[in-house]
């Protein structure tokens, strides 16, 4: 089998979901809860710790899968130093304790126990020979890119939850209760719920909020376009108006011109054609036969020059 980076982080979510899937349920069966209760520290369903316990494991101790024996010493052992220096570090981080074995036999410190740590052992063994054997070729199935996908995917979940749920724990050093003293993972998961709905609830109010102020921008946007567009469209009418009673006017200027010239021309051809009548007899007859005569621009820019 071969371990890459890729194998080791899906492994750890595959393992931190299965524990958290085991730790929830089995408080159902518990006789003093009775009832689920979410184990997880984080908010999503997965406990870190047991896929942090198996990659370890997998890690150190795999090249011990043929010794069974000194896989179920290494993995008891490891997996309690694992478990012991995580609830140490989580209660000084933020003052609250996941899990308290102080009223078990043979414990430490309530952070370990032997009752816990002989499971550890057999757990450490199976893993290593049958489940992660099992899971990896499982994962050798899948397409590269859609292993990919997931693991990125799976990254980024993952990622956000730790920084949200961080936030959130980090809380509780402001509030009065003491989770220091005993197992209070349905309190702190009840906490980590409570803030969580209220921060979606904010979340959801401020995208309504900036939903609406949108929607009035957008407005407000398409008012003042449609006054902008109407303005235009005024100024527009007004040249149209304006550019046509010019055009009328030059019109009516030049018809009268025309018509000045037209006047003009026929007093001047009438004035040609009496005085051709008062000529010979030829004259006469040339204007009989061609009554449609006109005089060229060039013949009356002639007779003007004459009369002036």
């Amino acid at each position: 089998m071969n371990y890459n980076l890729e194998t080791y982080f899906l492994l750890f979510m595959i393992y931190s979901i299965l524990g958290w899937c085991m730790e929830s349920i089995k408080m159902i069966f518990n006789k003093n809860v009775g009832h689920f209760v979410d184990r997880g520290f984080l908010i999503g369903p997965y406990l870190p710790i047991y896929g942090s316990g198996v990659v370890t494991i997998t890690f150190l101790l795999g090249k011990y899968s043929n010794d069974i024996p000194a896989l179920f010493w290494l993995s008891m052992i490891t997996c309690g130093i694992l478990e012991y220096f995580t609830s140490f570090f989580m209660e000084k981080l933020f003052n609250a304790r996941w899990w308290d074995y102080s009223i078990r036999k043979f414990n430490i410190n309530g952070r370990i126990c032997l009752e816990t740590l002989i499971p550890f052992g057999i757990a450490g063994v199976i893993t290593v020979c049958f489940t992660n054997p099992f899971f990896v070729n499982l994962l050798d199935k899948i397409p590269d890119l859609v292993l990919h996908i997931i693991s990125i995917t799976s990254f980024v979940i993952i990622l956000i939850d730790s920084i949200i749920s961080f936030i959130i724990i980090a809380g509780l050093k402001n509030t009065e209760a003491d989770l220091s003293s005993a197992d209070d993972t349905e309190n702190i998961s009840k906490y980590v719920q409570e803030v969580t709905e209220d921060m979606a609830m904010q979340i959801e109010s401020d995208v309504r909020k900036n939903h609406r102020k949108r929607k009035i921008r957008r407005q407000r946007k398409f008012i003042h376009m449609k006054v902008r567009a109407n303005k235009q469209i005024r100024e527009a009418q007004i040249k149209s108006q304006k550019l046509h009673a010019r055009i009328t006017k030059d019109l009516q200027e030049l018809n009268e011109r025309l018509e000045k010239r037209k006047l003009e021309n026929e007093n001047l051809t009438k004035q040609i054609k009496e005085s051709f009548s008062n000529k010979s007899f030829l004259h006469k007859r040339l204007m009989d036969a061609f009554p449609t005569f006109e005089i060229t621009d060039k013949l009356k820019e002639k007779i003007k020059n004459k009369k002036n």
